[in-house]
């Protein structure tokens, strides 16, 4: 639980960071497009040394992995980035708070099939819209709400998270139990995925992309999309080479290129004041962990 809020709070600020950096124009694009190269990146190396420990030990250890990778990125942090000066500003606690409880509760509601966790989950979000509602520096202000653009990425981003967990979780139980690959093996499996995303950030860099973001966006859905179609017809007897690999590798691409698009689409919509917002919530997530260790 620990990790994962640190995750959920570091993903957005090294966005925001980004985007701080980065205001506008190609450079920010061309920037997007670096840092969604280094995610795939980090993500490939995550698939296997996830494979690498759960096969020599056990998938436990991959949280461990966690402790000296953040204490490497603490130290290049604390010596590379300067702090902007900015205002103080007071952050909305009960707002978390009752998002979190709510959004845990769906969570639960969904895993243990209980009415009585989903009323609670309902009842908490309903708060959580009130209190946003009335607080001055709320977590999600009601009025980005009005803007389409911001709203529409968001949206996209929520799905592209679903379809990125669903693929790292389905295709790694088919390899594992359906056609016999070792921990480590599932990981290999996966980087053609990490080799396509990079490939589809940098073509959403490039200047003719850069001039259509919606066309880019558009093509990028599409070709995920395109990508799911080989799994279909999959069986037990189906092939790494004929049905994963091509849903890999167009998926990978598709996500490459909606990782440079979705967060510049949020944040240029937003009011100045409220930009840090966008940049929290139009990343789609992701795992690196190693996809094999959920299913162990």
């Amino acid at each position: 639980m620990v990790q994962g809020a640190a995750g959920a709070v570091l993903a957005p600020a090294g966005l925001s960071l980004l985007l701080a950096a980065f205001p506008g124009g190609g450079e920010r694009t061309r920037a997007l497009g670096v840092w969604a190269a280094v995610s795939a990146g980090g993500g490939a190396l995550g698939l296997v040394l996830g494979g690498v420990l759960a096969h020599a030990g056990s998938w436990r250890w991959v949280f461990w992995l966690n402790l000296p990778l953040c204490a490497t990125a603490f130290a290049l942090a604390c010596a590379v980035l300067t702090a902007p000066p900015a205002d103080r500003v007071r952050f909305d606690v009960v707002g978390a708070v009752l998002a979190t409880a709510g959004l845990v509760g769906l969570v639960f509601a969904a895993s243990a099939g209980s009415p009585l966790w989903a009323l609670a989950a309902v009842g908490l979000l309903t708060a959580f819209v009130l209190v946003e509602r009335r607080t001055p520096r709320a977590l999600l202000p009601p009025r980005l709400l009005r803007l389409r653009p911001v709203v529409g990425a968001n949206a996209v981003a929520l799905l592209l998270g679903t379809v990125i967990y669903a693929v790292f979780y389905f295709v790694s139980v088919f390899l594992a139990d359906q056609r016999g690959y070792s921990t480590l093996e599932v990981g290999l499996a996966f980087l053609p995925m990490t080799a396509t995303t990079v490939a589809g950030s940098r073509l959403a860099g490039t200047p003719a992309a850069r001039a259509r973001p919606p066309a880019v966006l558009a093509g990028a859905l599409g070709v995920a999309a395109l990508g799911f179609l080989p799994l279909t017809g999959v069986d037990a007897h189906s092939g790494y080479a004929t049905t994963v690999l091509p849903t890999l590798a167009l998926v990978g691409l598709g996500l490459g290129a909606a990782y440079v698009v979705l967060p510049a689409a949020a944040v240029d919509t937003a009011p100045a004041r409220d930009r840090a917002w966008p940049r929290a919530f139009s990343r789609p997530r992701s795992s690196s962990a190693g996809p094999r260790a959920w299913s162990c």
